[in-house]
């Protein structure tokens, strides 16, 4: 357990250098231009973080802080809401469930990175997240939501209907405006976080390499309308 332990840490360190010297390459954190402000004034205040306090934060800016949380404080956000979600009342099929959920992302951390993902990475992604939410869905009954809410963001559950606790509304638009606010992943055709009526369509913003997605590991290059 212990070497475990070294290793992980060993790798993290290695892994927050290369997220640091991105970080100097490319300032960008957020689409709209007062948040990208206010990530880039407060960088070594969200450098020292707790889930608490990135809980706390409106959602644009929850998305622009994880841009800038060292891997380390990436991995803890994830381990902190599985360990929340596991102390809400599943079943015990619901809880082995969103385990192999928690396994895979524990088995994959080089995905929390800055690099972005190789195709072969994305295929994997892809394939593992697909099946495992239509699993819940077929095997256990869950709706779409549910997958999504523990997958698909790093908020907290608001219950087991797959609500989440947001600080303000997700910012839906209906028309293109000069700067899109990039909120979503284009490729992902079926699941994403726009709800039932919505969908994530590719738009003309370059949006940042990750930070939405499953697990926020993708980019976002779409939005929601």
């Amino acid at each position: 357990m212990l070497m475990k332990k070294c290793i992980l840490l060993l790798f993290s360190i290695a892994c927050y250098a290369m997220i640091s010297c991105n970080q100097e390459v490319n300032s960008v954190y957020s689409c709209d231009k007062i948040v990208n402000e206010w990530a880039k004034s407060n960088l070594e205040e969200i450098q020292t973080m707790s889930r608490t306090d990135w809980n706390l934060l409106d959602e644009e800016k929850k998305r622009a802080a994880y841009r800038v949380f060292s891997f380390q404080q990436r991995i803890c956000l994830w381990e902190e809401k599985f360990n929340e979600i596991r102390n809400m009342n599943w079943s015990e099929e619901e809880l082995k469930h969103i385990e192999k959920a928690y396994s895979f992302l524990m088995s994959h951390l080089s995905f929390l990175s800055d690099k972005e993902l190789s195709d072969e990475e994305s295929d994997e992604l892809h394939r593992f997240c697909y099946l495992w939410i239509k699993e819940g869905m077929e095997k256990i009954g869950w709706t779409e939501e549910i997958p999504l809410s523990i997958i698909a963001t790093c908020n907290s559950l608001q219950n087991k209907e797959g609500e989440i606790i947001i600080r303000t509304p997700l910012p839906f638009v209906d028309e293109p405006s000069e700067t899109p606010n990039c909120n979503c992943h284009a490729n992902n055709l079926f699941f994403h976080m726009c709800g039932a009526n919505s969908s994530c369509d590719d738009t003309d913003c370059d949006g940042a390499s990750n930070g939405c997605g499953f697990f926020w590991t993708e980019s976002c290059n779409g939005r929601c309308y």
